[in-house]
Order: structure tokens, then C-alpha cells, then sequence
């Protein structure tokens, strides 16, 4: 039976299996028990409330200090505390006073098994097992802990301890120090059965659909549904210069993301976005130096360094001399606009500057052009079709040709050439060969619409064909009728040639030449229109 003590200054010892009882009334209306309420001052190591329990082994175990709390209220905002420390006043005269609201001394284990100890437990049912300063700090029982962010922001970072979480992972992990090891930040992607770590990988004609997370871009939150979204399954690049490489599988990403892939993906691995990360190489475009672009190789999942334009994956931080192998790389991709491509500038003017490269077409057309003109106006071809030059080079000692010209009346064309020093007018265009469909119909229209060749005065048995003679004028008041008026063609009187004597022939041989010179004259007056020779 417990013992009622009431009175100040009063020692009572409690004999084993008894209580001390301190209680009130049945509605106490000031404090059941004060301690220390008239002290001032009070030397070190004096405790103002000091409970000392020595407890053997027991079935429930034993509580130094059980508080049981029944609350109840019929008013509005009623506070209620279990355990209430109030304002704590501290004053020092000299540095180094140290006051603390609740201290918990040294936790010491002993024996051989095991014991789970805690600080401070607070059990389920709270609302929140840790409040500070009105909510800016707060952990619930479940441990979600919610602080408040009201300092210099820095750029360091926290991780936790474990495997990656997410919202739906109901794991209790360590918060720890992000590692700073050298690494990459990749994503994950499905990829092909043969891929590996190192690997350079492109994109295939294959494709893998998933469920996707939904995320707010202005709050972060995840949405309640999520999407379906589909990809290109991921392989070894195959070719040189591939225009579909997409990067380097990474083996020690410092962070990844794209989580959904993994969990649901049947190969995935992560492919390094940017930093460093190592990959294979070969030597098929020569030695690798530092700082070279690296592009795909023939070699499948190999990447060699570039020597013309393509898409590149990174920048060489090793060198590689010789053979297969696996260097560090720089994670960089774009396309390179190498030596050999065209580059352009556009100036303030409008005008486009094009580096000092020649462009090759490769067969390929250049349309819709309003004009082109050479250096200093030395040359150019308008937008109607007018050519100008300075000098003009038709045909070459190799390979002679004319000028296909149109006759203004039938429109039939006709190769305008020299031969032998003299000027040939042959129908049809240059290039054709003769008795061909063009060549014939040329032919007609021409002899339909020229005059005959009047034959050469005497004496000159040298020419073949000579100039012809022009057509007679109309008569007067006929003009109209005689239809379009033909332009007449001024002779050219032959300039003067000097030939040596001709050495004596044979009977033979001059029977040989005079036959030579009927079939070419008959050729000419065959295919050819009149020749003008000087």
C-alpha cells in the first residue's frame, strides 16, 4: 500500500514493494509537485530531480520514469503536454555555459548478446514524432522528414545509402555523402541480348514500348496516370561513320535516370550522357590521339577516331597506338563538320561567304539559279540566258567541235565548225552523227529554205564550194509577196596562198587524187551547206 506524503523538508525511505503516492485533490488547481522552487543557486553536480533504478532482468522490463496521460476537452484549442519543459533562462559572466533542454548521456552495451537501443523512441499515432519551431523540422513516425530551406544555396548534393528508390519503395536508407568519383550521368535504355559495358551502340529498326512516368514540369509532382511511350531498341553500331550512333554504355554511372526502362526493359543498360566513361576502340582510321574526335567503326561496338565529317560520340582522353582496346572518353555529341564539307557564313549584308572549299555536286543539279558571274565580272550568265566572256575556247585540239546554231526561219539546227581553215556549215546539231534522223531532217529543211551554191569562176579549182551568189532582188511592189526576205550572204574574198610546186606524180597517183577530190566534193554538196573559206 502506497504511503501519502505531504510537507517540505521531509525524508521518507521506501521500504521494497511500497510507493510513494503525491496526488491532490479530485480538481487540483495548482502544481502537484515542485521541486526546487525557492532554490536561487545550487552547486555542481546537484540535480534538482535525480532517479536512480537498478533493474534485473524482467518479463515487460522496467521504466525509470512512466508517464500515463489521459486528455480530454470541451474547449477549442485546449494544449495538453505529457512532459512540458518550460522557458530556459541562461546567464553567463564569462564564455562556454552550455545549457541543454534534454540530454541523454553515453549508451554503454555489455554482455555478449545484442542489444537495440534508442536514444529517443517515439512510437505510431503521432501526427508528427519530431516538430521544431512550429514545423521547421518535422519527422512523422513513418520517417518522412520535412525541412526547411532558408539558407545559401550551394551546389552540393545528398544521397542516400542502398539501391536506387522511388515513390513507391518502402525502404529506410542512410543519408550519405554523394560519391565524387570519377563517372558519368546515364540514362537507361533497352538494348539489344550482345550489348555490353564499353559497347558503342546505334539505334535499330527495332522498337520496345513501356509505361512511362508522368511528371509535372512546373512542380515536379508525379501524375496519377501514367503514359505509354515507345523507343528504338539500342545495338551495336555495325559501320564506319554510322548516321544513326547514339553512344557509349556506361559502367559506372555517378547518377541515373529513366528508371522506368530499367524495371520494365528485358537488356537494359545505362548509356552515358555526359562526363567520362570508358569505351572501345580500334585502330582502323590510324593511332588515337588525345583530343581526337571519335566516331563508329566497321568494327561492330568499336569507335576510331574521325577523318572527315560525321556524327561524333566524344573526344579521346587517352591514346591508343595500335590493335583493339578501351580508352577514356569525354561524353560530346554533335556532328562534326569536317575538312572536307562545305561550310557557310552569312554576313549583316545578307550575303553568304563560303569557306575556302571547291564544291563537288557528285552528279547532283544546282536549281532555280538568278545568275552567275566569275571574279571581277570577267564572266557571267545572267538570269534570261545571256552568256558574256572575254574569251571564248569551243572544243580542243583533241576533241574539235562547233557551234549549234537555229535557223531563224525553220528553226532547224546546224553545227557551225572549222575545217581545213575554212568555216562548215553542216545540218544538224554538233555531235550528231551523220545520216542519223536529226542530221536528215536538218538536211531537208535546210536545202528547202537555202539557195542553191553557185559554181566557182574559173580558175579556182583549189575550192571546192565557194561562197553563193546572192538570190536577185524583188521586183518592185512584190516585196510582200515574195514572202520573208533572206538575208544575203557577203562573199569573202580569199586571201591570197602562197603553195609550193607540187612535186612530180605518177600516172597512178594522180588518177587516185582526182578521184579523192570528186568524192569529197560530192560529200560536201551532199551533207554540207556552203563553206566559207579565207
Amino acid at each position: 500500500m502506497g504511503r501519502s506524503v505531504f510537507g517540505l523538508g521531509r525524508r521518507e525511505a521506501i521500504i521494497d514493494g511500497q510507493t510513494i503516492n503525491l496526488d491532490g485533490d479530485a480538481t487540483p488547481t495548482a502544481d502537484l509537485v515542485t521541486i526546487g522552487s525557492g532554490d536561487t543557486t545550487a552547486t555542481a553536480n546537484v540535480d534538482a530531480l535525480n532517479i536512480t533504478l537498478i533493474t534485473a532482468e524482467g518479463a515487460t522490463g522496467s521504466n525509470l520514469l512512466n508517464l500515463n496521460a489521459t486528455f480530454a476537452s470541451t474547449t477549442n484549442n485546449s494544449t495538453n503536454t505529457v512532459l512540458n519543459i518550460a522557458n530556459i533562462t541562461a546567464t553567463s559572466t564569462t564564455n562556454n555555459l552550455i545549457a541543454t533542454g534534454i540530454s541523454v548521456g553515453s549508451m554503454t552495451e555489455a554482455g555478449t548478446g545484442t542489444v537495440s537501443s534508442s536514444g529517443l523512441f517515439i512510437s505510431s499515432g503521432w501526427d508528427n514524432a519530431i516538430n521544431v519551431n512550429n514545423s521547421k523540422f518535422t519527422v512523422t513516425p513513418a520517417g518522412i522528414t520535412s525541412v526547411n530551406f532558408n539558407s545559401t544555396a550551394t551546389t552540393n548534393g545528398v544521397c542516400h545509402s542502398g539501391s536506387d528508390l522511388d515513390a513507391a519503395s518502402d525502404t529506410t536508407e542512410a543519408l550519405v555523402a554523394c560519391n565524387n568519383g570519377a563517372g558519368d550521368l546515364a540514362e537507361w535504355y533497352e538494348t539489344e541480348q550482345n550489348v555490353e559495358v564499353g559497347d558503342v551502340v546505334a539505334l535499330t529498326d527495332a522498337y520496345f514500348t513501356y509505361e512511362a512516368t508522368r511528371v509535372d514540369p512546373f512542380t515536379g509532382l508525379i501524375a496519377e496516370e501514367n503514359g505509354r511511350e515507345t523507343i528504338a531498341i539500342l545495338g551495336k553500331s555495325q559501320e564506319s561513320y554510322s548516321a544513326k550512333i547514339f553512344g557509349v554504355i556506361s559502367g559506372s554511372p555517378v547518377q541515373t535516370i529513366g528508371g522506368d526502362i530499367q524495371k520494365q526493359g528485358r537488356h537494359p543498360l545505362p548509356v552515358a550522357l555526359s562526363g567520362r566513361v570508358p569505351v572501345k576502340v580500334t585502330d582502323e582510321n590510324g593511332a588515337i590521339g588525345v583530343g581526337d574526335y571519335l566516331v563508329s567503326s566497321s568494327l561492330a561496338g568499336h569507335a576510331m577516331k574521325t577523318a572527315r565529317s560525321g556524327k561524333v560520340i566524344g573526344i579521346a582522353l587517352e591514346n591508343w597506338e595500335s590493335g583493339n582496346g578501351q580508352i577514356m572518353m569525354l561524353v560530346n555529341n554533335f556532328y562534326w563538320h569536317g575538312p572536307d564539307e562545305l561550310t557557310a557564313s552569312q554576313g549583316s549584308d545578307g550575303l553568304i561567304t563560303v569557306a575556302e572549299h571547291n564544291l563537288n555536286m557528285n552528279g547532283y543539279a544546282i536549281l532555280e539559279v538568278g545568275r552567275i558571274a566569275g571574279i571581277s565580272g570577267v564572266w557571267s550568265i545572267s538570269q534570261d540566258g545571256q552568256l558574256q566572256v572575254r574569251d571564248l575556247t569551243v572544243g580542243s585540239p583533241e576533241r574539235p567541235t562547233g557551234i549549234t546554231l537555229h535557223d531563224e526561219v525553220t528553226g532547224s539546227p546546224s553545227c557551225v565548225s572549222l575545217r581545213n581553215g575554212g568555216v562548215v556549215v553542216r545540218p544538224g546539231a554538233c555531235g550528231t552523227p551523220r545520216g542519223s534522223s536529226e542530221s536528215s531532217e536538218a538536211s531537208k529543211s535546210s536545202e528547202a529554205s537555202a539557195p542553191s551554191p553557185q559554181p566557182s569562176p574559173a580558175g579556182g579549182e583549189g575550192d571546192s564550194v565557194s561562197a553563193p551568189s546572192p538570190p536577185p532582188s524583188p521586183a518592185e511592189g512584190e516585196g510582200e509577196e515574195a514572202g520573208p526576205a533572206v538575208e544575203t550572204p557577203v562573199p569573202v574574198e580569199p586571201a591570197p596562198v602562197v603553195e609550193p610546186a607540187p612535186a612530180p606524180e605518177s600516172a597512178a597517183q594522180t588518177e587516185a587524187a582526182e578521184q579523192l577530190e570528186e568524192t569529197t566534193a560530192e560529200e560536201v554538196a551532199a551533207e554540207e551547206l556552203p563553206v566559207i573559206t579565207q
